[in-house]
């Protein structure tokens, strides 16, 4: 019993090894950059039936480049090699050549091109007919032919061969061996002349066609050679390019193809991809023809596959002794990833199903299929011309004036962002524009259920698109359609600039006079203390006879008397020498920690005063309150002021009443009991906010406000951070064709930088008028560097008067800031206070109003001068006081 159970066990172990009685070498011939994976055993593997007997072993010629020489020398030396089979994987110039070779050696061939003949089949599938029932379907009546191949003009005449009568006519063709070429041809055709067919690779037509994208023309392109797994389109325009499929994409062999290839490893170490090309899988495919084909030689003929081939054989008078029909015509081999492995008599495929795939930049959809016996099949009708294709296409625009993203010049033509997007936008994707303006002039929001403003004109079929700063907001993405947004900003506050000034009061202002002060006062004497009874203690411990040449030597250098100890720590911490210098170790330890001390003090002062000096500017310099916008809030609700208000109609009002927040909850509460606060125009709420002179205030977008404080009289700043952050983008009607072809163009223009361009241009290049670029280096001005010079707390304008030498004192309205009075309508105006000499001459004179206006700028005064003014008048603080 155990006996019977080792043999069937010793059965079971050499089973594989009689199943694999044959090990059948195919010759494969490929070119220069093809991928190594696709020609290994591992992968040839993949489509053999574990039942067969029949092994195929590869045995590769990787030519460096496509000749006819190279050819035959691959072909011998596969002859040599014992080479059952040939497969070539080339370009389809080189197929009659290796035809030949195969009917005269006896080998059966496999190919990628379409060519009868009785020993080699073709396993790429022929588009000829599928072409032909497209050009009807389109209803093409002309069209330019391109192509890259010797072989091109051939195929052209043999799709119009079969057309009859009624076949379109050829605008002109030409053989372009590059995209740039082929765009270049593409180009010079005439308007109307944009139908192409293209016989070329998938990645050439995909480069020609993103090439067309600037010449701002719809394109429609039929790609004449079959395509496997299409993973992209044209990136850029509104062209479209018909492309047929000979894969499945949901097919389960498929997906198992594709993860196993991900396993394979190229040995070279040169860079590859995870995707599976379509090389992959015609090899793939024909892997499983040989392997049907030689297992049904091995059951029928298995003495042709035990032959062995003579050393020293020439190939040109060598015979493989394979059977005459190695491939048995019109029986269905087996299945592969490119459907049906079955052909006819000439060993052309058939049987076969061709998926009509149409690829835009946006998309790329199956509208339908074709197969030899079925025909035309279209499961997606879609229109062939959309309605942003049409011959002469004009896009209606809707907007709004808000600067900077529309406004009008001086000159009244429209200018702005949203000028500059439609035109680089139109460059993108052929469009045409016509910019119309919001006839009530509002953004849009539901009332009594209708929409009014821009919104409103879109659901009412006046405009196309919505190009301004319009917010996305959930209640209006439930009637239109959002693009991709263009822009992200966020609510501010804008305000009117505040004119007063916070001045400090004296030199010792950084420092608290009831604490830092007295303590520092404090240490000093202790330090003085501390320093007088060491060298007290020290002195006691001198024992000896006194040394006078040490004595004299030594001379003031240790006298560290009472006066001699607060003397030196006064110096210290002024930055003095006072010519003691402590020479004990423990004078000297004393000394170190006091100067330490001394350094932290100054560098602490020094900040404080920079602190002091900043808060006490005379102007604002910066477009930006130091108030926050929570903070503006929560005054205007604790205080009630500022008024704040905001647009009547908009996402801004909608966003703080439906708000959860307690804060912006509040503040929709107040613009409710409030409706006077809120403006119906940006323009209006900006001449509001100037007139209140800070009363009131005004919520909208951080870009609209950023622009309007920089603009002058620069009399107007904006709130720090934001209340939420929103988004802008186009918009569209629902379902309309126009999103995929707008987003696609946003999209362009991110990734090429001109949105970011458009924003540089219209917001840093127009709004650098008021902002101070050097606002934190500001120099010091007389009126606040006075206070620290003669601790003045009540320090005003001076004004000097050279006629009479007399020091007196103007009303501050009457006098232009940081301007003094030198007599008559002379006045000296401070330009660098850090050279104490620097000032200009500027004279004046009076309006109607009583107001100065200046006449000319005078000199530069040289220093010499200017201190000759300052010491004239010698009651400089006096005047002050006034």
């Amino acid at each position: 019993m155990s006996g019977r159970r080792g043999a069937a066990y010793f059965l079971l172990l050499c089973f594989p090894l009689l199943v694999l009685a044959y090990r059948v070498k195919i010759g494969v011939v490929s070119g220069p950059g093809s991928d190594r994976r696709q020609n290994s055993e591992k992968f040839w593997s993949f489509g053999r039936n574990q039942s067969t007997p029949v092994a195929l072993e590869p045995v590769v010629y990787e030519l460096p480049y496509w000749s006819t020489l190279e050819v035959v020398k691959a072909v011998c030396g596969a002859a040599k090699e014992g080479a059952r089979a040939l497969v070539m994987q080339g370009p389809p110039r080189l197929g009659p050549l290796l035809a030949t070779y195969s009917e005269r050696l006896g080998l059966p061939l496999a190919l990628d091109a379409p060519i009868p003949g009785s020993t080699h089949v073709s396993v790429l599938p022929d588009t000829e007919d599928a072409v032909r029932v497209l050009l009807r379907h389109y209803g093409w009546t002309s069209f330019a032919f391109i192509y890259d191949t010797e072989h091109g003009a051939d195929q052209l005449q043999a799709i119009l061969r079969h057309l009859g009568d009624s076949f379109p006519k050829v605008e002109a063709f030409w053989r372009a061996y590059n995209a740039e070429e082929g765009a270049a041809f593409a180009r010079h055709l005439p308007v109307g002349a944009e139908k192409l067919l293209l016989d070329t690779s998938e990645e050439m037509a995909d480069q020609l066609f993103d090439k067309l994208a600037a010449s701002g023309r719809s394109f429609h392109g039929i790609l004449l050679r079959p395509v496997g797994v299409v993973k992209r389109g044209s990136t850029q325009g509104i062209s479209m390019l018909t492309k047929l499929s000979y894969v499945e994409e949901a097919s389960g062999l498929l997906k198992d193809l594709e993860n196993r290839w991900r396993t394979l490893e190229d040995r070279t170490r040169r860079p590859s991809s995870k995707d599976l090309p379509d090389s992959a899988l015609m090899a793939h495919d024909t892997s499983r023809v040989l392997h049907s084909a030689f297992t049904q030689i091995a059951r029928t003929h298995p003495e042709s596959l035990r032959a062995v081939v003579p050393l020293g054989v020439d190939c040109f008078n060598y015979s493989s002794g394979m059977p005459t029909e190695v491939f048995r015509r019109s029986v269905v081999l087996d299945t592969g990833v490119t459907g049906s492995l079955q052909f006819d008599e000439e060993g052309r495929r058939k049987g076969y199903v061709l998926s009509i795939l149409e690829s835009t930049p946006f998309s790329i959809k199956k509208i339908g299929s074709w197969s030899d016996t079925e025909g035309l099949k279209i499961s997606l009708p879609t229109p062939l011309t959309p309605a942003f294709q049409k011959s002469d296409p004009v896009i209606r625009v809707t907007s709004m004036l808000v600067s900077p993203f529309l406004r009008l010049s001086p000159g009244g033509v429209r200018e702005g962002y949203v000028v500059d997007f439609l035109e680089h936008l139109s460059q993108v994707t052929g469009l045409r524009f016509q910019l119309q303006l919001v006839k009530d002039g509002r953004y849009g929001i539901e009332k009594d259920g209708r929409w009014n403003g821009m919104i409103g004109e879109i659901l009412n079929n006046e405009a196309d698109l919505v190009v301004a700063d319009l917010t996305k907001t959930p209640e209006r993405a439930e009637v239109i359609q959002f693009c991709k947004s263009i822009m992200t900003v966020g609510l501010n506050v804008l305000l009117h600039k505040p004119q007063g000034e916070q001045q400090m009061t004296s030199t010792f202002g950084p420092f608290s006079f009831l604490t830092v002060w007295p303590t520092e006062l404090g240490l000093m004497v202790a330090c003085a203390v501390v320093l007088f009874a060491v060298a007290c203690y020290a002195a006691a411990r001198w024992v000896g006879a006194p040394d006078r040449v040490r004595a004299l030597e030594s001379k003031g250098t240790d006298s560290l008397s009472p006066c001699g100890g607060l003397w030196f720590t006064v110096g210290a911490l002024l930055q003095r020498d006072t010519g003691i210098y402590p020479r004990s170790f423990t004078h000297r330890v004393w000394a170190l920690l006091w100067w330490t001390f001394c350094f932290f003090v100054l560098v602490c002062y020094v900040s404080a005063l920079n602190a002091a000096l900043l808060r006490s500017r005379t102007r604002v310099t910066s477009t930006h309150s130091l108030k926050t916008s929570h903070e503006v809030l929560e005054n205007l609700l604790q205080t009630g002021s500022p008024s704040i208000g905001t647009y009547r109609s908009g996402s801004t009002t909608s966003f703080f009443k439906q708000s959860n927040v307690g804060l912006y909850r509040d503040m929709g509460r107040y613009l409710e009991e409030h409706p006077d606060v809120m403006a119906n125009s940006f323009a209006e709420a900006v001449e509001r906010v100037r007139s209140s002179g800070g009363t009131y205030a005004f919520i909208t977008e951080s870009s609209s406000i950023t622009f309007m404080t920089n603009q002058p009289p620069c009399d107007l700043v904006a709130s720090s951070g934001f209340l939420t952050t929103i988004t802008f983008a186009p918009a569209v009607r629902k379902n309309s064709t126009l999103k995929e072809v707008v987003d696609h163009g946003v999209l362009t223009l991110m990734e090429t930088g001109v949105l970011r361009e458009l924003y540089e241009k219209w917001w840093h290049n127009y709004t650098n008028q008021c902002e101070d670029p050097n606002m934190d280096l500001l120099p010091l001005t007389m009126k606040r560097a006075t206070p620290l010079i003669f601790s003045n707390p009540r320090a005003k304008r001076v004004c000097f008067d050279k006629d009479n030498g007399k020091v007196s004192s103007f009303k501050p309205d009457a006098v232009p800031e940081n301007h003094f009075h030198l007599g008559g309508h002379n006045y000296a105006v401070i330009s660098d206070f850090a050279d104490v000499a620097r000032i200009h001459l500027r004279r004046y004179k009076l309006d109607a109003t009583g107001s100065l206006l200046p006449t000319k700028d005078g000199i530069t005064v040289t220093p010499s001068v200017w201190l000759a003014l300052v010491r004239q008048f010698t009651a400089i603080d006096q005047a002050f006081d006034d």
